[in-house]
């Protein structure tokens, strides 16, 4: 699907000034590799980068709509770049995440991106969207993600074991099960803090 923005930013004079907005309608990740901040080490190492570079388009330097949250890898794999008609006709452009459904472009359903189109194959050579580094953060990301869903499964169980337990008022088995569940919670929350944003942490449903 193509990104939607959401934010209706004021105007600034300055695009720096832009960053929460962009962060919250690029869901806290790279817009073109799709890292997440904490992978990257925090908002602090994040960029913003203009889609149309402002030493082309200097107009277009504060326009919400040609800034884009970026990682500094496709930020400055990107750098400067813009399109001769010769190039655009070979489909040597970068995609707009906005413009563009990346999933007609890029087969992301394993770590290793793979283009569908010349548009996507050229994407992922000129920002280097399958290197090593980029495999091994959607690698170690899976890891994750699948050890997240192992653990909330035994908080479930382990509400169920504290409700029956409570049931039968067996206290030493339903605070036995609290205990429990408070530990997988506190694994949960390290793993997620790993890969997700406080902001997208807070806005996960609770599982207990």
């Amino acid at each position: 699907m193509k990104r939607i923005r959401q934010e209706s930013p004021p105007s600034f004079s300055d695009y720096r000034k832009y960053k929460p907005f962009l962060r919250t309608d690029f869901d806290y990740q790279c817009a073109y590799c799709e890292s997440r901040e904490p992978e990257l080490g925090g908002e602090k190492r994040t960029h913003i980068d203009h889609y149309k570079p402002k030493k082309k388009f200097p107009k277009l330097a504060t326009l919400y709509a040609n800034l884009f949250y970026s990682c500094p890898e496709c930020n400055q794999s990107k750098k400067d770049y813009w399109p001769t008609v010769s190039q655009r006709l070979a489909k040597q452009f970068i995609l707009n995440p906005c413009d563009h459904d990346f999933s007609r472009h890029f087969d992301r359903s394993s770590a290793n991106w793979r283009g569908l189109t010349l548009a996507g194959r050229w994407n992922i050579s000129k920002l280097l969207l399958s290197s090593a580094e980029q495999v091994r953060r959607r690698d170690d990301r899976k890891v994750l993600v699948d050890l997240v869903a192992e653990l909330e499964d035994q908080i479930r169980l382990a509400k169920a074991a504290a409700d029956s337990a409570r049931k039968m008022d067996n206290i030493s088995g339903a605070r036995a099960a609290s205990t429990t569940i408070d530990k997988l919670r506190r694994r949960v929350e390290a793993l997620r803090a790993k890969c997700l944003s406080t902001e997208q942490i807070q806005a996960l449903p609770s599982i207990l």
